[in-house]
């Protein structure tokens, strides 16, 4: 500008400030603040509550009734990102559709790793129920991709199940298909002609792109998830016609449902456990290691729960039936408790055998005594390598897999993993702790033991993925003793 005084009559707004153009005055990012956010009546507040935010801080919500996860950042505007409620609300990215919410990945993968990062949004890879649904899915894959879906037939050779658990209810199979060759035992739809194939699940079959899905928790708030709805349907008043932004983005200005009372988070409300704050990215597991004394009995006991308290707002009332339904909420006060599942010595151990297996111990010290949310484990292992800490549920003669965690030990003794947010597994009372091993033989120990009532359980088959919702059966190893007592406990938080 100062080599050409005409500069600014010709400036299209790329030096707007500097040519004087702006009716406002530029505000310093280092001064900007955020007042704190609403309260959310359906999630608890999992980030220390404060009176002011700087640019950048982000508080991080959890439903209370389901997995979803609300990150809000404090933003160079001074307002907030996300959304205005929790539950029910699907995560960024992903688009809603009959209660679930589903998200396409341009990547090439085999199914192993679809599941994996599907797994990270507590989703799996997408099912198909009805021919509309499939449509869907179509519209949401980019650049006419081969992609996976969400089936296999490990369990029975020709039976379909999907992901999640349910059986194949609509296929499009190519003709010919399914023929099993060299054991494929997962599903493929053909980018050329939208009919499916069966495929080689891991690294000998093809890589391609995927679909995840998500089921939503129930809707227990009305409140529009933006705060510029009325503005976005003055500008174009055919929005509400698109079910996203009906159902999801904004439901009160769309008039779905009345709106709940809002409150704004205070600095005095307690703060919540620390263990439940993430100390983690969804991307990279977490791995400590405690200075705190080992706990030692003579006969494993639950421990008294550890409470603290956080101020929060639940609904009195259901999602509504009718698009008029009001819900209304009330103050209540949460108690988070967190119990260890048992009191083992956190220490090294004697023997170890197992290699892409599962392993349950069904006896005391590998129950969950409560239900509620795994947040925490603790483990000794002094080999560095990779395993998993599961939970299962009994399928009448079989186990149920509700959910695991990947740990990658540093192999530096009594170790902790803080369960991120978004990969906490709900168990309930009576469940068991099992471990999935990969090729990492000797990361865990075990000692032989004599407790009562306990058998050792292996699966019957070599894993080196295991789907979640899915039914394994699991045997009593040959040549084996009753009971194994491996240095675990799990840490699971109630309300």
């Amino acid at each position: 500008m100062a080599g050409n005084p005409m500069y600014c009559s010709a400036d299209d707004g790329g030096c707007a400030e500097s040519c004087k153009q702006c009716d406002f005055v530029s505000q310093p990012v280092a001064d900007v603040q955020c007042q704190p956010p609403e309260e959310q009546s359906d999630a608890t507040l999992l980030t220390a509550a404060s009176d002011s935010y700087q640019v950048g801080e982000t508080v991080v919500f959890k439903c209370n009734t389901g997995p979803e996860i609300n990150n809000r950042t404090c933003l160079t505007d001074g307002t907030w990102s996300g959304g205005r409620y929790t539950c029910g609300a699907c995560p960024a990215g992903f688009t809603s559709y009959n209660s679930k919410c589903y998200k396409w990945f341009d990547e090439f993968v085999d199914k192993y790793s679809a599941v994996e990062t599907c797994g990270l949004f507590n989703g799996v890879v997408a099912t198909i129920s009805s021919s509309e649904e499939l449509s869907f899915i179509h519209s949401l894959v980019e650049y006419e991709r081969n992609y996976w879906l969400g089936f296999n037939d490990t369990a029975t050779e020709g039976i379909f199940i999907g992901d999640d658990g349910q059986a194949l209810q609509v296929a499009n199979w190519k003709s010919g298909q399914p023929d099993d060759y060299h054991d494929q035992d997962c599903v493929k739809v053909q980018a050329d002609d939208k009919k499916w194939t069966d495929e080689s699940c891991g690294e000998q079959g093809e890589f391609d792109g995927f679909v995840c899905e998500i089921k939503k928790s129930e809707r227990i708030v009305c409140k529009d998830w933006l705060n510029t709805c009325q503005t976005l349907i003055a500008e174009l008043p055919s929005s509400c016609e698109t079910e996203q932004f009906r159902e999801e983005q904004c439901p009160v200005s769309c008039g779905i449902c009345q709106p709940s009372p809002t409150t704004t988070i205070t600095a005095s409300q307690t703060t919540p456990s620390t263990t439940t704050i993430t100390q983690a990215s969804s991307t990279a597991p977490p791995i400590t290691t405690t200075s705190s004394p080992p706990t030692t009995t003579s006969m494993p006991t639950t421990t008294t729960p550890t409470t603290t308290t956080t101020a929060v707002s639940t609904s009195a009332a259901t999602t509504p039936s009718t698009p008029t339904a009001t819900m209304s909420s009330t103050t209540t006060t949460v108690t988070v408790s967190e119990t260890r599942n048992n009191n083992l010595e956190i220490k090294a151990r004697g023997h170890s055998r197992e290699k892409n297996h599962a392993v349950l111990v069904d006896g005391y010290n590998m129950r969950l005594h409560e239900t509620g949310e795994v947040t925490k484990w603790t483990y000794y292992s002094d080999v560095p390598g990779t395993f998993w800490l599961q939970i299962y549920s009994r399928e009448f003669d079989d186990f149920r897999l509700s959910g695991e965690n990947q740990i990658v030990s540093l192999g530096s003794g009594e170790e902790t993993f803080i369960v991120p947010p978004n990969q906490l597994i709900h168990g309930n009372k009576g469940d068991l702790v099992g471990i999935r091993f990969g090729d990492d033989v000797d990361v865990l120990h075990y000692d032989d033991c004599c407790e009562p009532d306990t058998t050792v359980l292996l699966s019957l088959d070599t894993v080196s993925t295991m789907y979640p919702n899915s039914v394994h059966a699991f045997h009593t190893p040959d040549n084996d003793g009753s009971c194994r007592l491996y240095s675990i406990t799990a840490y699971v938080a109630t309300q």
